[in-house]
């Protein structure tokens, strides 16, 4: 608890005075370290490096020999946070408030998976600390192949045979009933290109497709444009309750952002379609997540923020103490 306290501690060291400290989800212990910092600061003093850090220096010559402070991936990141060494989790005043409270919980993320042991982390740490890793595997909250799953629907009920499948101009599977030609103009549901036709011809664009064969869910992050997350193939839960999937998906970007701004390559790898700036792709889903949780759990935006950090700081509690557990 006192390592994670001390992580917490440094990520406050450049806030405003007046924004809410969300690190006090530590409790007790966070709040005497934080005092015993600030009373070091206006006393000009550090009687006790463990307790008291003053300044940058006192707090590297700490880390490089605290016993608090290991293996070396620890060390260093506790370095790079001391140095504002971060890429682009760094703090700087042109940096948006929204941006900064991302920061925090990144940060707050990255301690508990440096330090975490619990294998329902695999997936966080892979994204977060060795995105190279992640080059292939399905990326947790990603949309399934809706055409496979809506083929093998209507295959259950018996009315696959009575549809034709056509594909809008992006691509996005459609289907037309009774004769299977098309009659009348409507909207794709996925990008909003015009589909269907009139008189029986299709518009142009809109093709005839053979039936699917099997499952084509896509790897990696295929979200695409953060602006169409409120389209239904974005809110496919999975049949999982809608606060914990977007918490999930939340915590999956907050990893994903912590990978790209020390690893930018291997997580832009890890993006389709392809993105020139990964971190900055990666806030907007972030922002659009923040909206998603706000809105799932019905709290204001300090009350959202302060309920994450408490689910971040629970991640590393046993199973027996810890419900969130039963959403794995």
């Amino acid at each position: 608890m006192w390592l994670r306290s001390f992580f917490v501690l440094l990520g406050t060291c450049n806030e405003d005075g007046g924004q809410m400290d969300q690190y006090l989800v530590y409790g007790e212990q966070y709040l005497a370290v934080r005092e015993a910092v600030a009373k070091a600061v206006l006393e000009g003093t550090v009687e006790d490096i463990e307790k008291k850090c003053e300044k940058c220096q006192e707090l590297e010559y700490f880390i490089q020999g605290s016993r608090y402070l290991d293996p070396k991936p620890v060390r260093d990141f506790a370095m790079a946070l001391v140095q504002n060494r971060m890429g682009e989790l760094n703090v700087h005043n042109g940096r948006p408030g929204a941006e900064h409270v991302l920061t925090e919980l990144t940060v707050h993320l990255a301690t508990v998976l440096l330090t975490g042991t619990e294998g329902v982390l695999t997936p966080l740490q892979q994204l977060g600390l060795t995105p190279n890793n992640m080059q292939r595997p399905f990326i947790p909250t990603m949309p399934e192949d809706m055409l496979a799953m809506a083929q093998r629907v209507l295959t259950q009920t018996g009315g696959l045979q009575a549809l034709t499948w056509y594909s809008c101009p992006e691509g996005h599977p459609c289907a037309v009933g009774e004769c299977g030609r098309p009659t009348q103009l409507a909207r794709c549901l996925e990008c909003g290109a015009v589909v269907g036709g009139k008189n029986h011809a299709p518009v142009r664009g809109f093709s005839a497709m053979g039936l699917q064969r099997g499952d084509l869910t896509r790897t990696g992050h295929i979200l695409g444009d953060p602006q169409r997350r409120d389209n239904p193939d974005s809110q496919d839960t999975k049949n999982m309750s809608l606060t914990p999937f977007t918490l999930v998906r939340l915590l999956t970007h907050l990893a994903m952002l912590l990978g790209a701004s020390e690893h930018p390559q291997s997580v832009q790898q890890i993006i389709q379609p392809p993105v020139a700036d990964p971190c900055g792709f990666l806030i907007l889903h972030l922002l659009k997540n923040m909206d998603h949780v706000t809105k799932a759990l019905g709290k204001g935006t300090d009350g959202t923020v302060t309920a994450i950090h408490l689910i971040i700081r629970s991640i590393l509690e046993s199973p027996q103490t810890n419900p969130w557990k039963a959403f794995h």
